[in-house]
């Protein structure tokens, strides 16, 4: 299979995940006077809208990058990658769960454990075309390739960090969610594409 096939499969699920996202949003039926209370009562949705959309973004830029890396793709990549690409669209689940459950322990765990595994599945598919360059460029640096392994060491911290923190209290774990998403877009990225 020729490398840029699975790129453009990669990106449809992306973008089918990200639409799902806006689906979960819900307005209850109600009459034109008590609209308003209604739409701002849907704001742990929209919340969880917005940080969700930002996320999938942040998987679809890294997944991005690092296929400017990879020169071509093998079979075990391919599966790997479609594994990637099932917790991706497993995504918009946990977000409906965190809108319908605002600040809730249960439905912050099951959120940042898909994120978490999201992430894990992600670095084992990079190891594993970075791995003696199996599937990478061969020009690329091993500094480089650890500054990646790092970024992903880094990222499952943070969604432990959340998992752990919503023991006390499961709205602070939005804040470090949210400080993990910043901290990923701002950052320098390991590659420059």
């Amino acid at each position: 299979m020729q490398k840029s096939r699975l790129e453009t499969f990669s990106d449809g699920v992306f973008a089918i995940a990200i639409t799902l996202l806006v689906l979960n949003i819900r307005i209850p039926q109600t009459d034109y006077e008590h609209l308003l209370p209604t739409l701002l009562a849907a704001w742990p949705q929209l919340l969880g809208y917005v940080m969700s959309f930002v996320i999938v973004s942040v998987y679809w830029v890294s997944h991005h990058n690092l296929f400017h890396l990879i020169r071509k793709v093998d079979h075990p990549s391919i599966w790997m990658n479609l594994l990637l690409l099932l917790f991706i669209g497993f995504i918009p689940f946990p977000t409906a769960l965190m809108g319908q459950f605002p600040f809730k322990q249960m439905p912050v765990i099951i959120y940042c454990s898909t994120l978490l595994a999201t992430n894990l599945i992600g670095f084992i598919c990079w190891k594993y075309a970075a791995n003696g360059h199996r599937l990478i460029d061969p020009n690329v640096s091993r500094a480089t390739i650890r500054r990646i392994d790092f970024s992903f060491f880094i990222v499952n911290l943070f969604y432990l960090l959340a998992i752990g923190v919503s023991f006390f209290s499961p709205a602070a774990s939005y804040v470090v969610l949210g400080l993990n998403t910043l901290l990923i877009i701002l950052r320098k990225p390991a590659i420059e594409v």
